[in-house]
């Protein structure tokens, strides 16, 4: 089975005034036969995945998700609407066989128009190093004044991993183009295990290219994490640079 998925259009169409909200599709405490559906995924995992921090991503879920892996019972998402994730490094099976099992329940119901039911966005395996930017970790504010911004960066850190790690964040912006434009690196700091950091810098940006609905000039943000001397986890954030009228 492909994702995304929705089981709920898969259904027959049910004459209950009570299903007005659900599309009128049999969900809810009265159908518990079709208000629940379970997925499995079977994959392996390279040996070298032993020394990172193994995530699995879930874009959306309708409506309570549950999650087991390898065996284990990972947790549960309430609400339908919110992407989610569970860190599943301690249960994985790195150079072997790995079994991921997923209980969706459409039981219940967040508002009033058509929910559906299943996975219905995205899943993502995501691999990284012990110390990495979080996720939706770096934020991006820009001040315009005649030809030039200045960008405010904030880049949140975690470490994983069983040690202080010594952690240097440097960042690079690309414009439009893709060409490098700004450079700037904040001061090593030391993340106790498993601690967080905060980084902040400054980029001042020469006759940038604003952000219009005419023009939807785009820049990026590299980020790159560096301990002991290598980089190890690379981040991009795009955004643009506008001015607003208030």
């Amino acid at each position: 089975m492909d994702l995304p998925h929705d089981w709920a259009i898969e259904l027959p169409f049910t004459n209950d005034p009570a299903l007005q909200s659900k599309g009128f599709y049999p969900l809810g405490r009265t159908y518990p036969a079709t208000s629940v559906g379970w997925y499995r995924r079977v994959f392996e995992l390279p040996a070298e995945d032993a020394k990172k921090r193994i995530t699995i991503d879930f874009d959306g879920a309708y409506r309570e998700t549950m999650v087991v892996f390898n065996g284990f019972y990972i947790g549960t998402h309430s609400g339908g609407y919110d992407p989610f994730s569970f860190d599943v490094t301690d249960f994985s099976n790195p150079g072997g066989r790995n079994v991921l099992l997923v209980r969706v329940d459409a039981t219940s119901s967040d508002g009033w128009f058509y929910e559906g039911a299943g996975i219905y966005r995205h899943v993502w395996l995501v691999k990284t190093h012990p110390v990495h930017v979080k996720k939706w970790g770096t934020f991006v504010t820009s001040q315009v004044r005649p030809g030039e911004a200045t960008l405010s960066i904030r880049t949140d850190v975690a470490n994983d991993g069983n040690s202080v790690q010594k952690v240097r964040a440097i960042w690079t912006v690309l414009d439009p183009k893709g060409n490098a434009t700004g450079q700037t690196t904040a001061a090593p700091a030391s993340i106790e295990k498993g601690g967080e950091q905060t980084y902040t810098q400054e980029i001042v940006l020469k006759r940038p290219a604003l952000w219009s609905l005419e023009e939807r000039n785009l820049y990026r943000l590299v980020t790159e994490i560096e301990t002991n001397g290598q980089i190890v986890d690379r981040d991009e954030t795009p955004f643009g640079i506008r001015t607003v009228c208030v």
